[in-house]
């Protein structure tokens, strides 16, 4: 990647992926089909019954996907003003999918981490993508009204996870231990905090 224009292309090239993943998470969680399964005999997966994990190996690594992909594109729309309204329009909409894909996979971090770039996104955004957001949230309040079991979802798996004798409750804590770990030896310079061991 040597210029603007070619990083613009390759983070392009990388949204129209997620997108897809995305769409075969959505037909995957309404219709359970799922074409890797199908057609592609021999891929190791981690699935068990009732996940959706589209084309990827397993359903975290499927919300992380979407986490990382939903602000995409966003900056893709603000770089691409002179691209076709349907495009930009996609770009907007691609949001609202990758936020719905990364719900479906059912997963506490990929969740905690959209929240993240969200809170990164009021904070560090343009006015644009902020009323973008502002759209984002009233979407998700009116689908919490509407289907009081993803509510019921969030807060069940919150629950799980504050329960310290909970399997989930014990990963978390185990996740922190790491974290703190993690930082005890990132923290010793900044060269480590900014390149850590390798």
């Amino acid at each position: 990647v040597r210029d603007g224009p070619t990083a613009l292309r390759l983070l392009k090239a990388v949204w129209v992926g997620l997108v897809w993943v995305g769409i075969f998470a959505v037909i995957e969680k309404y219709t359970g089909f799922n074409p890797v399964d199908r057609y592609i005999s021999g891929y190791d997966r981690e699935k068990g019954y009732g996940d959706v994990v589209s084309m990827l190996p397993q359903r975290i690594l499927l919300g992380t996907a979407m986490a990382m992909g939903w602000p995409l594109g966003y900056a893709l729309a603000l770089f691409k003003e002179h691209e076709s309204k349907l495009l930009r329009g996609m770009l907007w909409l691609s949001g609202p999918l990758f936020l719905s894909c990364c719900y479906f996979s059912m997963s506490r971090g990929p969740w905690i981490a959209a929240v993240f770039v969200g809170i990164t996104l009021v904070l560090f955004g343009t006015k644009l993508i902020r009323k973008s957001l502002a759209v984002i949230m009233v979407l998700t309040v009116v689908v919490l009204v509407a289907r009081p079991g993803v509510l019921g979802t969030f807060t069940g798996k919150a629950e799980q996870t504050a329960d310290a004798d909970s399997q989930k409750g014990g990963t978390a804590r185990y996740r922190m231990e790491l974290w703190l770990v993690a930082w005890d030896q990132v923290s010793q310079s900044p060269i480590r905090t900014l390149f850590g061991y390798g």
